[in-house]
């Protein structure tokens, strides 16, 4: 099976888990390295709403709509926290694919890992994350990206091992300005 056809098979899967219910693995960008639930935070609204959210919960993506959130919202922040949770307690109603927990639910729902934003644009898509790309040099590591690497794939299959959380706080704050340099010079995804 070629890579577009597994994509395929994935996002048929995600949409018969969202039909026919059941655990799955959704997405929040933030800002916070050490994410937790509040019951208390009713979340800004991001995107399109068929409706305003003024109640207390958390927006959710499925990894298709990631990029929908960054590219085509501007919603660019250094993480992205991997939560999984049953797709019945979900409520969708924007029109960015946008799921919406709400605040009773939070109990049951789990982190499960929080990752750095290039992280998870190496695993989605196999290649080079976006601030790697601006900067020429490996989010992680910050070593130099050689120039004929630059456009090539070579993270098929790759999956970051760490978690954000158990990063010291000195590589969370140079990961964090990074992002921040990306988005100011003109990044956007």
């Amino acid at each position: 099976m070629n890579t577009d056809e597994k994509k395929a098979v994935a996002s048929a899967l995600r949409a018969a888990a969202l039909v026919l219910g059941g655990k799955q693995t959704f997405y929040h960008l933030t800002d916070k390295a050490n994410f937790k639930f509040d019951s208390k935070k009713v979340p800004e609204d991001n995107a399109i709403a068929l409706r305003e959210r003024k109640a207390p919960g958390l927006f959710l993506v499925s990894s298709d709509n990631v990029t929908r959130w960054t590219q085509g919202k501007g919603y660019i922040r250094p993480f992205l926290v991997e939560i999984e949770v049953d797709t019945d307690l979900l409520v969708a109603e924007r029109w960015g694919g946008e799921m919406f927990l709400p605040a009773e639910h939070l109990d049951k729902a789990r982190v499960t890992r929080i990752i750095p934003y290039d992280a998870w644009l190496r695993e989605e898509f196999g290649g080079w994350g976006s601030t790697e790309e601006w900067f020429d040099t490996e989010f992680d590591t910050e070593a130099p990206i050689p120039k004929e690497e630059i456009r090539k794939y070579l993270f098929h299959g790759w999956r970051w091992k760490g978690d954000v959380r158990t990063m010291s706080p000195a590589w969370v704050k140079r990961y964090k300005k990074r992002v921040r340099d990306y988005v100011r010079q003109g990044g956007t995804s």
